[in-house]
């Protein structure tokens, strides 16, 4: 029996687990923003509709008992199987990395014969507390979540290691999982406008993490519930300022079906790094990037000059500190933003090739084990 067979074997006898919960308040909220849509612009369609989820999902659990699925793609016929791991960035889901069909990287990847999985972790909605979960961060996710999930992707895969694709969010954890020792679970890893350094007023900074830590720890907010009801009016003004090139039923699709609450744990670590101007721990003891001086890994990283999350400068830290035998830096211009390269009209003809392009020399060493330190 062939490694991607046992795997598959393995991912067919996990237990069940109950499907994501039907969400009513959502669908009602949804038919009055159509029809709030149609009585004021009745030529243009109000929002196309998220595909769906992938057909397998795998469960992985973290050591302290969180469980978090990666939705899969199994490799089609025919095709080698390499391993790839898709992350979103923060306050999406994995439908900004899968949304339709013509925006989704997930499935260009699929259709190059790779076993594509859609990382969740503790942070999203299908996740599966323990009995007494405490509130978590952004180092928890790189500590216990990463580990956890990789250690799936190999049982199921029978690679022995598999290749990381980043945005924002899921860029900054590719960072983090390095800095932590993480380069053997790899082969090569790319990083879509994933910022790591930033730039902003120290007395706003200040502001947000004491706002942040007045809030209970354990709470969420609700950004879903938010972009559910602003979708009718064109969404939260600084969510339309993320998509330059992107269709208005596209970034409304989005709103509705790919965006998630934010963690209290999540938001006081992004306060925190704004305060600090640096992707450090909680505590700012420990500074993930200077980390990464002692890493040796091929790796990509993309900015995009219309991008207010991570223009090229925000990004840059990150490909000056990394010892990477093969380096790519990518800048794309001003008419390209934050989600136009995942959603936008021209991503699927311009960066899906440009990055699927680049780890195309990359994928056979996934079933190479990693070298001797």
């Amino acid at each position: 029996m062939s490694p991607t067979s046992q795997g598959a074997l393995q991912a067919r006898v996990q237990p069940e687990r109950s499907a994501p919960s039907f969400d009513l308040s959502a669908l009602v909220l949804r038919a009055a923003s159509e029809v709030l849509w149609g009585a004021r612009n009745p030529c243009e369609p109000f929002a196309n509709r998220a595909d769906g989820l992938p057909p397998d999902r795998v469960y992985y659990r973290a050591a302290d008992g969180w469980e978090a699925p990666l939705w899969r793609y199994p490799p089609r016929p025919g095709a080698t199987g390499d391993p790839l791991i898709l992350a979103h960035g923060l306050g999406l889901n994995q439908s900004a990395l899968d949304f339709r069909e013509g925006h989704s990287l997930a499935r260009a990847a699929w259709r190059r014969g790779y076993d594509v999985y859609l990382l969740e972790h503790r942070g999203d909605r299908n996740a599966l507390p323990p009995r007494r979960p405490g509130s978590f961060d952004f180092d928890d996710i790189v500590d216990l979540d990463l580990p956890a999930a990789l250690s799936a992707v190999r049982r199921v895969s029978g690679a022995p290691r598999a290749l990381w694709l980043g945005h924002a969010l899921g860029g900054q954890l590719l960072y983090g999982h390095l800095a932590r020792g993480g380069a053997d679970d790899l082969v090569a890893g790319v990083a879509l406008c994933a910022p790591v350094q930033f730039d902003s007023p120290p007395s706003a900074a200040r502001l947000a993490a004491a706002a942040a830590r007045l809030l209970p720890a354990g709470w969420r907010l609700p950004s879903r519930t938010l972009h559910r009801a602003l979708a009718p009016l064109g969404g939260p003004a600084a969510f339309r300022t993320l998509a330059n090139d992107a269709s208005g039923p596209d970034l409304r699709g989005l709103m509705l079906d790919g965006v998630d609450d934010l963690p209290m744990g999540m938001i006081r670590q992004v306060a925190r790094w704004v305060s600090s101007g640096k992707l450090c721990d909680r505590h700012d003891r420990f500074e993930y990037i200077a980390a990464l001086r002692s890493v040796s890994l091929p790796l990509m990283i993309l900015a995009a000059h219309g991008d207010p999350i991570c223009p090229p400068a925000a990004a840059r830290p990150a490909a000056e500190a990394i010892d990477a035998r093969d380096l790519t830096w990518e800048e794309l211009g001003p008419d390209w933003g934050h989600l136009d390269i995942l959603i936008g009209r021209r991503a699927a003809d311009v960066v899906f090739p440009l990055v699927l392009d680049w780890l195309e020399p990359h994928r056979r060493d996934c079933w190479r084990p990693a070298p001797p330190a």
